[in-house]
Parts: structure tokens; sequence; C-alpha cells
């Protein structure tokens, strides 16, 4: 995954974990954690994709040995940071400082489509 910049001069976490789990590069995900309201705008790109996303409390149970996860907790800076987990171990941190999160994850973002659930 590419380690870039976003155009406000920030890296992105969160766009640049979608773009990994969607397997898309970085550029093709807007900037969502700087809209005023980012969950609805990120559902409705996701719907686009034949996909939905849901933010949850997180619990270990999620997080399904060999899969891939999005999760989201206090980078060891401090701050609110989104990462991917495989299985229960850290696996990309899109920061160019690591470190992935300081402490257990309090958000999972669950990815799914609407078939896998039995939703028409």
């Amino acid at each position: 995954m590419i380690k870039e910049k976003r155009k406000n001069g920030i890296n992105d976490c969160f766009s640049d974990c979608i773009a990994f789990m969607l397997n898309i590069h970085p550029q093709s995900v807007p900037y969502f954690a700087g809209m005023k309201n980012y969950i609805n705008p990120t559902q409705r790109f996701f719907e686009k994709r034949k996909k939905m996303i849901r933010p949850l409390v997180f619990q270990d149970k999620f997080l399904k040995r060999g899969q891939y996860h999005m999760v989201q907790g206090i980078s060891p800076r401090g701050n609110e940071h989104v990462v991917i987990y495989k299985g229960r171990k850290p696996f990309y941190d899109p920061n160019v400082k690591g470190g992935f999160l300081k402490k257990k994850p309090h958000t999972y973002w669950m990815i799914y489509t609407k078939e896998k659930l039995g939703i028409k």
C-alpha cells in the first residue's frame, strides 16, 4: 500500500485502510475524515461498490484468523487512528511513523455485502 499524503498535508489513515480493504488505490478514496458527518458519505461510497460498512464497538470475537480487519483506536501519538489487523495481529499501519495502536482498539469497522447477511 502506498503511504502518501493527502492534499491537505496530513496522512489519512481512514481512507488508506478503506483502500486496503477494497484493494484500490488510496487516491480513489475520498478524504472522509475531513467531512462533518463522515459516516454517511463513507456508507454511500461502499454502497456504490455493492458493499456496506458499519462501525461497531470492538470485540475480540470480530477478529477471524487469516482475515483482514479494519480497526480504530488511539495511536502511540495520542490521536484517533485506523489500522489493519490480520486475524488478531497488527498487519498494516498507514502512518509513516508506524506504531499501530497504543491499546486495544475501541471500534471495529464491519465491511460486508448484503448477500452475506441475507438482505435483499
